[in-house]
């Protein structure tokens, strides 16, 4: 995919240590299954039978097309749109380095291809876009008014955890409340195995 030099993305993830500390965090049993929970999630929340369909059978299409193609969804497949075709190709991605930074830190150093691939994964794709691009994902699911509802709160919330407790239970934000937090952590995993295997463009040293 070509890369985006005019991405402008703040990282929340500033050095190696901190991408470390979180993927550790994050490749906990329960904070993977998470991730991993949240894909179906979203797919389900998008009601979209196609994309599942192609979810479904991506290491086929990814070897008849190639990761390019169909991260940009230019894959040229029947019945399926160039849209459905990026969705489920980034979704993908997204679980495929989820599934190789779990097994590179099971095992560490063992399996050089592993890593190779993770790598090449990464450099199919600018972080930041990668990131943008799920964001607007999600946005086409929850809503432009209801994610500009969700920032506003989230943007004025401070540490108090009443605060917090509040947003977690706020009415209008019910709906879609784990599917934002799902994109949260999906940020930031992005954000840390980017700086951690080497492949950021303007994050953490």
């Amino acid at each position: 995919m070509k890369k985006n030099k005019n991405n402008k993305q703040l990282w929340l993830i500033t050095s190696k240590a901190d991408a470390q500390f979180t993927l550790d965090l994050l490749l906990q049993d329960a904070d993977r299954h998470n991730l991993e929970k949240g894909i179906h999630a979203f797919l389900g929340k998008l009601k979209n039978p196609r994309v599942n369909d192609l979810f479904e059978h991506y290491p086929e299409l990814l070897q008849e097309y190639g990761l390019e193609e169909t991260l940009t969804g230019n894959a040229a497949i029947a019945g399926s749109s160039v849209a459905e075709i990026k969705t489920a190709g980034l979704l993908s991605c997204f679980q495929a380095i989820l599934l190789f930074c779990a097994d590179l830190k099971a095992h560490p150093g063992n399996d050089r291809q592993q890593r190779d691939m993770l790598q090449y994964m990464l450099k199919s794709i600018v972080c930041g876009d990668f990131v943008s691009e799920i964001l607007q994902m999600v946005v086409g699911v929850v809503g432009a008014d209801y994610y500009a509802s969700f920032r506003n709160k989230t943007d004025s919330l401070g540490p108090d955890p009443e605060e917090i407790y509040k947003l977690e239970n706020d009415p209008e934000l019910q709906e879609h409340l784990d599917l934002m937090a799902w994109f949260c952590l999906v940020r930031v995993f992005l954000e840390s195995a980017y700086v951690c295997y080497g492949a950021m463009e303007g994050g953490g040293k």
